[in-house]
């Protein structure tokens, strides 16, 4: 997973493809105990939801390249894991239920600046087309 992540990343800063696009990647959490016991992330997800009117999805954007997701519904992701039913193993099931991801996902915004060519007066267009 870190050698895909790293290489999407490479690929998008360093090819000068002229697209306008934003890539989101998932910030891992590296702390034991902020990662399976998402005390104080399910408190503000709480606090969020009290806030956003019972909404079960919200996004929150902190800054120009940093963005939340807090989701009440961990039921789904229960739903969406036992789909695959042979995957759903019972470790599998106690990370759905302790895990912050289950809850809360932070992403980082990968933002390219797109570079268009603008013709100048007198130039031959032709080249451009």
């Amino acid at each position: 997973h870190v050698d895909t992540h790293e290489g999407v990343l490479d690929f998008y800063l360093k090819n000068h493809l002229d697209l306008d696009l934003e890539l989101w990647t998932l910030v891992s959490i590296e702390n034991i105990v902020k990662k399976y016991v998402p005390i104080l992330p399910v408190l503000r997800l709480v606090f969020m939801w009290i806030f956003s009117f019972g909404q079960r999805r919200h996004i929150k954007m902190e800054g120009m390249n940093q963005c939340s997701f807090m989701m009440m519904d961990p039921m789904l992701v229960w739903r969406a894991m036992n789909a695959h039913y042979t995957q759903f193993v019972w470790y599998r099931r106690l990370f759905v239920v302790f895990s912050r991801y289950s809850y809360v996902n932070d992403f980082t915004v990968h933002k390219r600046q797109v570079h268009v060519q603008v013709p100048v007066a007198g130039e031959d267009n032709k080249k451009l087309k």
